[in-house]
């Protein structure tokens, strides 16, 4: 919010490039920084004055939207951090008789982060989400257009039949739709924390278990706020791309002071679709204190990328509006909503929980002496203690879903392209034996053969379009070939499928780069 603040406390946007931010997120008290670094202050003290936004609320807040009878179509992004707002705001609209009647309330949350309309491309932090992720693409921009003639123009189009909700599902990298959300059977699963020596960091072995009280029966950590945990990747401000989206988190989990449970390997795929909660029983030494919960879903190469996360500050654990101390050392059951997620965990990857209490600078730092962050001097460390037995059931608990009703391929080239992203070799061989053009290019102007090297896993998909005939060497609409996307992602395999292929390392795109180069400038040296 401080960057927000800054920048828009004016009559218009102001330049703050030149403001030394990290610094004055450790500023003591921040409050008093601002002004003798003569920033201005008016946005901030607002927010700080009034850290419930209480009055802000009142000024802006339409009330329960029982009166609202205006059409309202929600678009946002799972990395946008405003993107969690959009369900809260769907669950509100959607009690009003009116909206329900008229059929005027439409949810549509794509893999995007806050302004991928304005930069485009299918990418966010470490993960390419594929050919059906491009937000300007005719599948979002029609939706949109179908939506707006019925309720501007009056067109009798059946827009007010289409599906409610329509949701990107992470992991397989699909559009679903359901008529409401979270969708129809999905079950709230429980998954239970648990240690035999301690669940500290990677190194430790907590692990989620289908039934609680197996194990040591606490994990402890120290929550130092003057060594919080790095905010690493998720739904954060897009100003801040180095933190944004999915991204390894096995750095983040090498720390003590993060908790760590995992379970075994997956049998077959598990779908989840609606809010992620962590239900934890813990004690802390402060008076206040934060609690965060992310989760994340384990790679079988043992990468670990972050899915959702969340904090709950401990004072707001009953009410908002009536805040509560905690009795320190005693223990307290906190519930943390993670946020919502559509997502498939893939057949042998792992669930995992990370518990800690710093996720920073995402969520500002708590002092653990009950004192407003943004006026707090001293900030001390504390322990704290996450209980997990049979009395103490600590859990994290996931809305699996059945089938979702995932949308089917628009046409025969991006059925082609979902065979590619799915890794199915066979889907492949047949719609090309059937006539689809191994060549074909979709929207984007990207050939099968460019996605290939763009998805994660998927260099598998590189030779079995070369002996399909695919051409190596042709270019996107910027002159790019196949060879510079993988040299300019540093995807070492998919650069030696290609060259085994025969791709031509002299192709020079409208620029005059070359692969080499391409690489090089990208820092892939390798």
């Amino acid at each position: 919010a401080l960057p927000w603040a800054l920048a828009f406390d004016g009559d218009g946007q102001t330049d703050i490039s030149g403001v030394n931010l990290p610094r004055l997120f450790v500023a003591r008290p921040l409050s008093g920084a601002l002004a003798e670094a003569g920033l201005p202050t008016r946005l901030w003290g607002i927010f700080t004055s009034d850290p419930l936004y209480e009055s802000t609320h009142r000024n802006s807040d339409v009330g329960d939207f029982a009166d609202v009878q205006v059409p309202i179509l929600l678009l946002s992004g799972w990395n946008d951090f405003l993107g969690e707002h959009s369900f809260t705001l769907y669950e509100r609209i959607d009690a009003n008789p009116w909206h329900r009647q008229q059929g005027a309330l439409r949810l549509i949350m794509g893999p995007w982060k806050h302004d991928q309309y304005q930069n485009g491309g299918t990418r966010v932090g470490d993960v390419d989400y594929g050919p059906f992720a491009n937000m300007d693409g005719p599948g979002v921009t029609a939706l949109a257009i179908r939506w707006f003639d019925r309720w501007l123009k009056g067109d009798e189009n059946g827009a007010s039949e289409d599906p409610k909700v329509r949701v990107f599902v992470e992991g397989r990298n699909r559009w679903a739709t359901a008529e409401a959300w979270p969708p129809a059977g999905v079950q709230s699963t429980s998954y239970y924390l648990g240690s035999h020596t301690g669940a500290n960091s990677l190194s430790g072995d907590g692990f989620l278990a289908a039934e609680p009280g197996s194990g040591r029966e606490t994990d402890t950590s120290l929550f130092d706020p003057a060594d919080p945990v790095p905010t690493t990747g998720g739904a954060n401000f897009h100003w801040y791309e180095e933190t944004l989206g999915p991204r390894d988190q096995r750095e983040v989990e090498k720390r003590d002071d993060v908790l760590v449970y995992t379970t075994g390997a997956l049998d077959s795929q598990l779908t989840i679709a609606g809010p992620v909660r962590a239900r934890l029983f813990v004690s802390s030494e402060g008076s206040d204190t934060d609690f965060t919960a992310k989760l994340v879903d384990v790679h079988p190469d043992g990468s670990a990328r972050n899915v959702v996360d969340g904090i709950l500050r401990a004072r707001y654990r009953q009410s908002m509006a009536e805040p509560a101390p905690l009795e320190p050392g005693a223990v307290t059951e906190l519930e943390v909503g993670l946020g919502n997620a559509a997502h498939v965990f893939g057949a042998g990857h792992r669930i995992r929980l990370e518990v800690s209490s710093s996720n920073y600078p995402k969520f500002n730092l708590n002092p653990n002496t009950g004192a407003e962050p943004e006026q707090a001097t001293e900030f001390v460390a504390v322990e704290q203690v996450v209980h997990h037995s049979d009395a103490h059931p600590s859990a994290l608990i996931l809305p699996v879903a059945g089938n979702l009703r995932y949308e089917p391929p628009q046409d025969r080239i991006m059925e082609l392209l979902a065979a590619v992203q799915d890794g199915d070799g066979e889907a492949v061989r047949s719609l090309v034996e059937a006539g689809v053009d191994v060549d074909g290019r979709d929207e984007r102007g990207l050939t099968p053969l460019m996605w290939a090297v763009k998805l994660d896993d998927r260099d598998d998909m590189v030779q079995v379009l070369s002996e399909l005939g695919a051409d190596v060497d042709l270019a996107s609409d910027d002159g790019n070939t196949a060879l510079a996307m993988a040299a300019g992602a540093g995807n070492l395999s998919g650069v030696e499928s290609l060259l085994a292929a025969g791709a031509d390392t002299d192709h020079q795109n409208e620029r005059g780069t070359t692969a080499l180069i391409y690489a090089a400038h990208r820092g892939h040296t390798e």
